[in-house]
This record gives C-alpha cells, sequence and structure tokens, in this order.
C-alpha cells in the first residue's frame, strides 16, 4: 500500500521510507539476505568486467539477445541489462514475505556467479 497526501496523490518519500522499513536487516535471515544481495553486486560486477574483457581480447557473447544489443549499442547495453535485472529484482522482492524475500537475489547472484566462472574459464584457456 503506498501513503498518500491530502490531495491523494502517492507521497514518493513516505513509500520510500516504508519500503527502506521493510528491508531493515535485523534478524538473522536479514542478513542471509543483506550477504546475497552483496552476492548480487559481486557477481554482476566480475560478470561485466570479464565480459567486457573477453570481448575485447576477441570472444563473443554467448547469450544471443545481449549479443545483439552489445553489438548494435556497445558494452554499455549489458550493464544497462544487469541494472534493469537489479531494478527488477528490487520491485519484486518488495513484494515478497521477510522469510522468502532471500530467493530474489540468489535468482541474479546464482546465474551471474556461474557466467563469471564460465569467463574465467574462457578467458584462461584461451
Amino acid at each position: 500500500m503506498s501513503a498518500r497526501d491530502n490531495d491523494g496523490r502517492v507521497d514518493v518519500r513516505q513509500s520510500w521510507k516504508r519500503a527502506i522499513e521493510r528491508l531493515r536487516l535485523r534478524s538473522p535471515v536479514g542478513r542471509f539476505e543483506a550477504a546475497v544481495w552483496v552476492a548480487v553486486g559481486v557477481s554482476l560486477v566480475a560478470d561485466a568486467v570479464l565480459t567486457g574483457y573477453g570481448l575485447q581480447r576477441g570472444l563473443t557473447e554467448g547469450n544471443p539477445l545481449v549479443a545483439l544489443l552489445v553489438d548494435r549499442f556497445g558494452f554499455a547495453s549489458l550493464v544497462g541489462l544487469k541494472v534493469w535485472a537489479v531494478a527488477v529484482a528490487l520491485g519484486v522482492r518488495l513484494g515478497l514475505s521477510d522469510r522468502r524475500g532471500w530467493v530474489v537475489p540468489l535468482g541474479l547472484s546464482l546465474p551471474w556467479t556461474g557466467a563469471a566462472a564460465i569467463n574465467v574459464t574462457v578467458l584462461l584457456a584461451g
């Protein structure tokens, strides 16, 4: 439920305060979720940096959609897709209970960690 001002408009400041309050990390489950969100950040950066390095060395992107976007719009499109994915994940996270919230960042960090591991393997093999 969003906070509204006297005119019935959404009060963005109150909405953000409520969202932040919901994400406060006070319990052991909250700490675990925080660790998984940190893993999202680390895996995002690792995958993006290693992908960029691989592309500079002449390797190709394995995801056809990402390959098309990077070919057409440059490396910034990869970063933009990752930022968009995190934004969507945060939105989904706000709709879940605190007990199940850790699933959302795990859904991002696992594939990105796998992609970073594949990137390292391919770069070391090449």
